[in-house]
């Protein structure tokens, strides 16, 4: 999944995709400024162009760090713009709504549609500073929708996987896919849920976080190799995540 906007040593923007590292000219916008990535093919797979909810996340929060800086009406804009597609592609299952992704990976034979605990978190951390900037409850709304996905089983269509280590809130959930516990999707999870507890002093969001961070003490061990980090329980190397791991 994208982790950061990035910039290489010339200032290319450069987004890290699913292990993959892919320059800009992956990415185009619709008329909205919602991003669209080309994944072309993976490992033989035909991804093409897709909208990737954790990637339109991150472009808001770019577009949210330049109107903060320059105060500029075009960012606010179109950092709404991002914000109002996380709430409209947002598919409701009553109790909880859920981003789902409409393509497969093959890395983990995931086959749409799926979910992911990272996307449901970044952006519930976007609808948050689309509430603070509108005052607008339709966003806090939404995340609190979200928020709900994670007390729901990966096998019940959720994120989650509860056992007595825990509760682990999966970066590739689906209930026929290769169980993989993606250390930083899991930390990306965390970060969501309790920026939410701040913000709201939910009761429900702290629960989940102490569910959350009970699995990661829990498993942690288990992504440590001399000295350096595995990126998923399969031992999966990191490639460019182990400093997101320790930072």
């Amino acid at each position: 999944m994208v982790e950061r906007i990035i910039l290489d040593d010339e200032g290319t923007s450069l987004c890290i995709l699913m292990n993959k590292t892919y320059s800009d000219k992956r990415i185009t916008f619709d008329d909205e400024g919602v991003p669209i990535v080309n994944y072309g093919y993976v490992d033989g797979v035909l991804i093409g162009k897709q909208q990737n909810p954790v990637f339109v996340c991150n472009i808001a929060d770019k577009y949210y760090k330049d109107y903060a800086d320059n105060r500029s009406n075009k960012s606010r804009m179109l950092f709404l713009n991002c914000a109002r597609w996380l709430v409209n592609n947002a598919r409701s299952y009553g109790s909880y709504k859920i981003l789902e992704y409409h393509f497969p990976w093959p890395k983990y034979n995931i086959k749409p549609p799926w979910r992911s605990g990272m996307a449901q978190a970044l952006a519930i951390q976007v609808l948050i500073k689309a509430h603070k900037l509108t005052n607008d409850d339709i966003y806090i709304d939404a995340s609190r929708d979200l928020l709900n996905s994670f007390f729901v089983e990966v096998k019940d269509g959720g994120v989650t996987y509860k056992d007595e280590e825990g509760w682990w809130y999966e970066e590739f959930a689906s209930d026929d896919c290769i169980r993989s516990m993606v250390l930083n999707g899991m930390m990306f999870a965390l970060l969501g849920i309790y920026d939410y507890y701040k913000y709201t002093s939910d009761n429900n969001a702290k629960y989940l976080f102490d569910k959350g961070v009970l699995s990661l003490k829990n498993n942690i061990s288990k992504y440590d190799y001399k000295g350096y980090s595995y990126y998923d329980i399969l031992g999966n190397p990191p490639i460019k995540y182990h400093e997101i791991h320790v930072r």
